[in-house]
This record gives structure tokens, sequence and C-alpha cells, in this order.
């Protein structure tokens, strides 16, 4: 089996030869997409905090310049917020050519 069946016969719980894997020669490529998002990278804030906002509008923290971090502020505060809730549109076809074009090197 090549990768793509290895990643596709995992997911679909089909006992493949092997588990997918996600190392340096793994079954799975970084790719990235253009879509316009409130997405900020991570900005030192201080006192070794370091925070970010995701595509959705989550803030971020982390407490060194390596870890994952956590959410610390929710994009809604309570659920009457909802309905003015912005989601990114990620339907337009345009903003995944990176991901096409990295799929087209493998």
């Amino acid at each position: 089996m090549n990768s793509r069946e290895i990643v596709l016969s995992t997911l679909a719980y089909e006992s493949p030869e092997r588990v997918a894997r996600s190392f340096c020669d793994g079954d799975f490529a970084w790719t990235s997409y253009d879509v316009a998002t409130p997405a900020t990278d991570w900005m030192e804030v201080g006192g070794g905090r370091w925070e970010r906002m995701d595509e959705w509008g989550n803030v971020w923290a982390r407490v060194d310049r390596f870890s994952k971090g956590e959410v610390v502020k929710g994009v809604l505060d309570s659920l009457e917020d909802a309905d003015a809730l912005t989601f990114p549109d990620f339907s337009n076809p345009a903003d995944y050519a990176p991901a096409r074009a990295a799929r087209a090197a493998l």
C-alpha cells in the first residue's frame, strides 16, 4: 500500500498493513491555505508569556516560545454573542492553491 492508501484505510478502520504515521518521512504532508482569517502569529506580550489568535477568534497563551499553549479567552463571551459571530469563509477553492501545489509535489 502507498501512503495515501494507508491513511485512507486507517481513517476507515480497515486494518491497514501498518498505522499511518506522521514522522520525518511519514504519510502526511504539511501544507497551508490562504483563507483570510483573524489568525495571528505568536507574539511575546511580556513576562515570558506569549499569545496568538486562531482562525476562529480564540486567544491562545503559552508560557514559553515552544509549547502549543491553551485557549485563555474563547471567541464567545456568552451564548447571546453567537448570532453575531462571523465564521471564516473556507469555501473559496483558490484559497487552497498551496495545498494543491504540495500534493502535486509528492
